[in-house]
Order: structure tokens, then sequence, then C-alpha cells
């Protein structure tokens, strides 16, 4: 099997994050504006009820199965019985939720959303199941992905601006989003083929993977409880109104933090590999060159949030949704955190097999989210909830840090040149804020001020060090 380079994948991956970021603003503009905060609830409602049934179908197997993959992928036969298994546990976790979601079904749904959302969000599961996204993450196979991806991206337009002209439309705005993403997973499984023999059934022993399967899994649920949790409990104390407004702002937050773990994302079958292999220089050099990236991306991305966040919002989802600018510059916050716990959590605990520590960090996290959405969400509704994710990740993050902090010290360099991308950010904070009192310019255009302000205080800390360009580049460059 043929390895791509980091390189380019990394580069496929952030063409396809670019695409991923330039459709939601062609979307999401005509979406909120058609559907309403509302209606828009009701549909993040049901999904992330609906959310946590395909969870719990899933197991741990995304995340278990990149790293499982990434070690077994230069051994044809042990990467077809890698994913035979996995797909068996798959099989049957599969089967168990789904007789609980009918249950479900015929006892509860009309108690929460129109019982159609339910039946149409009840195929997203089998269909989200069987996607194999892990399988080609953990063989690096970018550019598969990437294609599938805008196919599908380019067909959920299209379908959207073609059929979704009033607020009414939002049960069809559902069935189209299901199906085309089934459309992705039959497209995966088709192509499995290239990559996989026939393997011996009796040979196949998919239960010695449960064990690493749930481990993974625990942290898997406890993150949820931030994704999930906070629309769910904000449904069901305040109404579908305030679950849109969380989640319009939530959205914005997410593009935002997508951006910056991709690298991640794609380090994680690599660094997995480096140390199956006992290449421990080399994982070293490629964290170092993680942290650069993510410092360089994650602090100045969470101050421009926090400042140019709301006129951002207003100008892509109107007015309808100004109470949703104060969630947003709280959400805000974890732009700046998020990554540097999947940097501690996934490329330094993962791949060193410390998934156990990283679990028990991440439900630690999300019992301090728990505890402050029953004391927030009543008093101040979807704010209340921004607050409580920003609490449940500073915590998950130091828990993390502390507990993990051999590895850390092990194998992260630190330097005072780290100093360059805090000062810059600062800089760039006083310019926009002083462009935005004395001008009264476009957000469009202080968001270039911004970035402009950025690079160039970066420039001018590369020249005083006395540190070459290609010398600063190398340092994040894969």
């Amino acid at each position: 099997m043929n390895k791509k380079s980091i390189r380019i994948n990394l580069l496929l991956n952030n063409l396809r994050n670019i695409i991923s970021y330039i459709f939601p603003f062609i979307t999401f503009p005509y979406i909120t504006r058609i559907l309403g905060p509302e209606k828009l609830g009701t549909v993040e409602y049901a999904s992330s009820i609906v959310s946590y049934f395909a969870l719990f179908a899933y197991l741990g197997v995304p995340t278990y199965g990149t790293r499982l993959i990434s070690a077994t992928r230069d051994d044809n036969k042990r990467l077809s019985m890698a994913v035979a298994e996995l797909s068996l546990l798959l099989l049957i976790s599969t089967i168990i939720v789904l007789f609980v979601y009918v249950l479900f079904f015929f006892v509860f749904s009309n108690m929460f959303v129109p019982r159609v959302l339910f039946i149409i969000l009840g195929f997203n599961i089998l269909l989200s199941v069987f996607n194999y996204e892990w399988f080609y993450i953990g063989i690096e196979d970018q550019s598969f992905i990437t294609k599938r991806f805008l196919i599908i991206k380019i067909v959920s337009v299209i379908c959207l601006f073609c059929f979704i002209k009033q607020s009414s439309d939002y049960i069809l705005y559902v069935f189209i989003n299901v199906i085309v993403g089934g459309l992705g997973t039959i497209f995966n499984i088709l192509n499995l083929r290239h990559y996989l023999c026939v393997v011996n059934l009796k040979e196949l022993k998919p239960f010695k993977h449960l064990v690493p399967v749930l481990v993974t899994f625990g942290a898997t649920v406890a993150v949820s409880v931030y994704t999930y949790v906070d629309i769910i409990m904000i449904g069901s104390i305040c109404g579908d109104l305030y679950v849109g407004y969380y989640s319009a702002a939530n959205k914005f937050v997410t593009i935002a933090v997508t951006l910056v773990v991709t690298l991640g994302s794609v380090l994680l079958p690599r660094l997995s590999n480096l140390l199956e292999n006992g290449k421990e220089e080399a994982y070293k050099e490629k964290l170092y060159k993680s942290m650069n990236y993510t410092l360089l991306i994650a602090i100045p991305l969470s101050l421009g949030m926090i400042i140019l966040g709301p006129d951002l919002l207003q100008l892509m989802a109107g007015t309808k949704y100004k109470d949703s600018e104060g969630t947003l510059q709280i959400l805000a916050i974890v732009i700046g955190v998020i990554p540097f716990s999947h940097y501690v959590g996934f490329q330094i605990l993962y791949a060193n097999k410390k998934e156990r520590v990283y679990t028990t960090a991440v439900i630690i996290g999300a019992i301090a989210n728990l505890c402050s959405n029953i004391f927030l969400i009543p008093r101040f509704q979807h704010n209340g909830a921004a607050i409580g994710t920003v609490i449940a990740e500073v915590v998950g993050f130091i828990t993390m840090s502390v507990m993990g902090n051999k590895y850390i010290r092990k194998y992260t360099t630190f330097s005072w040149k780290l100093l360059f991308y805090l000062i810059s950010s600062a800089v760039m904070v006083f310019v926009i804020v002083f462009f935005k009192k004395c001008f009264n310019l476009n957000v469009i255009i202080n968001i270039f001020v911004g970035v402009i302000t950025y690079f160039l205080c970066i420039l001018f800390f590369i020249k005083i060090s006395k540190t070459s360009l290609k010398a600063f580049l190398k340092n994040i460059h894969f």
C-alpha cells in the first residue's frame, strides 16, 4: 500500500476543510433565515437526541479503529482482519441500539418533536455507523475522502437551494441531509474492495477489541456531553427557540475549532505508526511542529472571534439571532482551549496508548459540564450552557495535563519563541478594537485588518530574533 506524505495529506485535509468552511458561508445564512431560530432549534434538538443513539452504536470504534488501521495497514491480511472484526462489533452494537431506538420511538418521540423527524433521523444511525471514515483516515487516503466529500457537499447545496423554501420545510431539510450523508456511506463501502482481501470468518476474534473500544467509548460519551447534552438540556428546560440561538453560535465556533484541530486528525495515524516502529525522535519532531501550528492559529482565532464574532454572526444569520451574539463570544474562548486538549489528549496520550488517562480527564470535564448546566441553564438559558461548556473544557484540559504530565514533559519541547504568537495576538486585538471604534468598518474589512496585523507582527519577531523565514516555516511545515 502506498504511503501518502503528511504534507499531501495535510494539503488535502486543509482543502477539504476550506471547502467545508466555504459551504457554510453559502448555506448557513440561507438556512438560518429560512428556518428561523425556532425551527432550527427543533432540528438541532431532535438531531442531538438521535446522535446519542448513534454514539452508542459507534462504541469507540472510530477513534480506536484509526489507530488500529494505522498500525496494521502495511499487512493486507492483518488490515482486512481488523476491518472485519471491527465491522462485526459495529453490527452487534447497531442491532442492539436500533432495538432500543424503536422502543424510544413508540414510547417517547411525540413528547419532544414530530415523530417523522425521528423516523428520518433513525436511518441516519445505520448510515453513519458504517461510513468507515476511520478506515480511510487510518490508511491516510485523504485523496478519496476529499473527492467524495466534495461531491457530497455540492449535491447537498444544490438540494438545499432547490427544495428548502420556507420554515415548514425543516423536515425536508433533515431528509436531504440524511440522504446525502447516506450517499457518502455507500461510496465508502464500495471503495473498500480496493484495499481489503477475503478473510476466513472462523479466524475472526472481534471481542478481543472490546476492552480498548469501550475505554475509548467512555471518552467519546464524555465528550458528547459537551456536544449534545447542552442542546438537549436547553430544549427540555427553555424550548426550541433557545436551542436555535445556541446552535447558531455553536456552529461558528465548531468551524473555527475544526480549522485548528485538522492537523491533529491528519497526524494521529502517522504518530501512532512512528511510535509503533520505535521512531521517537521523528515523533517528537512532528509534535513540535504540531504545537507551533496550533499556537499560530488557535490564539488569534479565539480572540478574533470574541471581538468580531457578533458582527460576523449578524452578517451571516441576520437580526433574528441577535440573542446568539453573547453566546458566541463566550463559546469563542474554547477555540483557544480545545486544540490544546486535542494536542495532549490525542497526539500525546492516545498515540502512546494512554487512553485511560484521556478518558478519565474527559469524564471529569463532562461531570463539570453537567453540574454547571444544572445551575446555569435555568437562569441564563443558552448563555448558561455556553459558560458550562467553557468550564468543562478548561477543567478537562487541566486534568489531562496534570495526569499526563510525564508524557508531556517527555515529548513536548517548549521555546520562548512561542511568545511570538501571544504578543502578536495581543497587538492584533488592539488594532481591531481601534479600527472598530474609530472607523466603523465592515466586519470583513476588520477581519482582513486583523489577519494582516497578526502576520506582520510574526514577521517582525522573526526579524528581531534573527530567525530566517524559511526556518520559521519549517517549524510548522509538514
